[in-house]
């Protein structure tokens, strides 16, 4: 063996290009083939582990048992049968080595798993405590750097799940995500008290919702009080669950020296008044507070508190995501997202922001005379700018200027989003993509509503094509003119903008004769795709 081989970060890195769960009989194959390879190819083969089973099994054969638990039956026949694990004896000291050999390598635990047709193993609830009993002092995975919980409907032994976790729990554990599309277990908020008191070296943290009504009382209270308890944190996502924003909320995040990225979706927003909000912001960012945060996302009641916010935060932001509350029932004029988008004037994050997105649902209809361009006038300054959607029921619509001032204050835009609903009709025309295509090389998404009027084939520059978009949403589009342009002229004008272009949705047709234009264009569309390569089109 050339003793390059025998390097253990040489052999990691060779051994990586295995997956652990499609590939483990290779790795398994691995270690068995050569001493010098054992290590290295165990460690990566056990670093990952969605349950305990596994472990379990390498146990003494006199003390465990695998029986079918359920059969799932689909179209008469037995498809996946759900396997359960039990304990056969009590379990003794010597029971534990080769599980030791085997746990010390386990990094992270937990999450979800494609099993095979030939089922999946879970626990009996009497497995948990017995191994909680045996060990008491002592975690099961000792060197577990990763926990993630998963609960879906019909997730076997959900609840002792919750029972088991608190003896993985210790100080080595830097990341715990906890994602659920159904009823969170009652045993959930003194899980994670548990975690507040047992891991304080979290770094990240993540715990997402998929519905409102999924957090009780007790849960947000659990979770308020986990993050109070954190020193070290970087990641915070926190999703459909009523923390409150108090002062010693924010405070507290304010001065955790590494906290990097922030989400909140709190469903309320702020506990706090604009103008103690404002305050406690302005007394808390400065020197060093929020020192290194780039990444935030939060939700607020109005445009006009969630400006306020922005104004007073003086960090670098790299990404940044507002949500307006659901909600909101005052009207929101379009005054008020001028507002908004006023605070990233000559704000600290106004040379280093490079994603923006603006979500206001739910919110009235208004009528006022102040446009699009002047209420999106200050996002011209934000130079590095590559992703911006923003999705404001009843705004006025962007027009060609607009979009050619845009185009060129942000030469690196990769995507463009503005939906604004059904209110009013498209301002920017088919030629208003142009200086997008011309001056935004990156531009891989666009989204927009448009007035299909086509352009002349020589207001396209030479060469000058956007070939990455294969798929534009044009969404709310019209096809304007007397008599209504040809469809195949709309078609034209758009593979000249984007000569690889594919697909085209452009649902929202506000009469019959838009949706038999649109129509046909898309069926020229897709014949043109059919029967590669593309000549030119009568």
């Amino acid at each position: 063996m050339h003793r390059c081989l025998k390097v253990a970060e040489i052999q990691s890195t060779i051994f990586e290009c295995y997956d652990a769960d499609q590939e483990s009989s290779t790795l398994a194959s691995l270690a068995r083939t050569s001493t010098a390879f054992t290590e290295s190819a165990l460690n990566l083969l056990w670093r990952d582990l969605h349950s305990l089973a596994p472990l379990i099994m390498v146990m003494p054969d006199d003390l465990w048992n695998v029986e079918i638990d359920e059969e799932r039956v689909y179209g008469g026949r037995i498809d996946t049968p759900l396997m359960k694990l039990s304990l056969t004896r009590a379990l003794e000291e010597s029971d534990w080595s080769r599980y030791d050999y085997y746990a010390q390598r386990v990094h992270s635990f937990g999450g979800t798993k494609k099993f095979p047709r030939s089922g999946q193993t879970h626990l009996d609830p009497s497995v948990l405590n017995m191994l909680s009993a045996s060990r008491p002092a002592r975690p099961l995975l000792p060197n577990l750097r990763s926990l993630r919980l998963s609960f879906k409907p019909r997730t076997p032994d959900m609840r002792t799940t919750l029972l088991l976790t608190p003896a993985l729990l210790s100080s080595t554990l830097t990341q715990f995500s906890l994602f659920s599309r159904t009823a969170v277990p009652p045993e959930l908020p003194e899980f994670l008290s548990s975690i507040a008191r047992l891991c304080p070296n979290l770094r990240t943290v993540s715990i997402r919702l998929l519905e409102n009504n999924l957090a009780s009382p007790e849960l947000a209270s659990a979770v308020e009080k986990l993050i109070l308890s954190l020193r070290h944190l970087e990641s915070l996502d926190v999703h459909k669950i009523p923390i409150h924003m108090s002062a010693d909320m924010i405070r507290h995040l304010g001065g955790l020296p590494a906290l990097r990225r922030c989400v909140i979706d709190n469903q309320v927003g702020f506990d706090l008044p604009s103008l103690q909000l404002r305050h406690l912001l302005t007394t808390t960012t400065t020197g060093s507070w929020f020192p290194e945060l780039r990444e935030l996302s939060f939700g607020a009641p109005t445009l006009e508190s969630a400006g306020e916010m922005i104004a007073s935060l003086e960090c670098p932001l790299q990404r940044l995501v507002v949500t307006i509350s659901d909600d909101a029932r005052a009207p929101q004029p379009l005054s008020a997202v001028a507002s908004l988008t006023r605070s990233f004037h000559r704000h600290a994050c106004a040379s280093s922001l490079t994603v923006l997105s603006i979500q206001c649902y739910g919110l009235q209809q208004t009528h006022e005379d102040l446009e699009a361009p002047a209420a999106f006038a200050s996002l011209l300054s934000l130079p590095a700018l590559q992703v911006l959607d923003i999705q404001l029921p009843h705004a006025s619509q962007p027009t060609d200027t607009w979009l050619a001032e845009a185009a060129a204050s942000w030469p690196h835009l990769e995507s463009l989003r503005i939906t604004s609903g059904s209110h009013g009709s498209p301002r920017a025309t088919l030629a208003g993509l142009i200086p997008l295509v011309v001056h935004c090389p990156r531009l891989r998404g666009l989204s927009l509503s448009l007035a299909a009027t086509p352009f002349s084939p020589q207001a396209v520059p030479p060469g000058a094509g956007n070939t990455a978009i294969t798929a534009l949403d044009l969404q709310r589009s019209t096809v304007v003119g007397t008599p209504p342009p040809a469809p195949v002229r709309v078609l034209r004008c758009l593979l000249l903008l984007f000569p690889r272009l594919q697909a085209l949705a452009v649902e929202g047709w506000r009469s019959r004769e838009e949706r038999r234009a649109w129509s046909r264009v898309v069926g020229l569309l897709e014949e043109s795709v059919q029967s590669p390569p593309r000549g030119e089109m009568d």
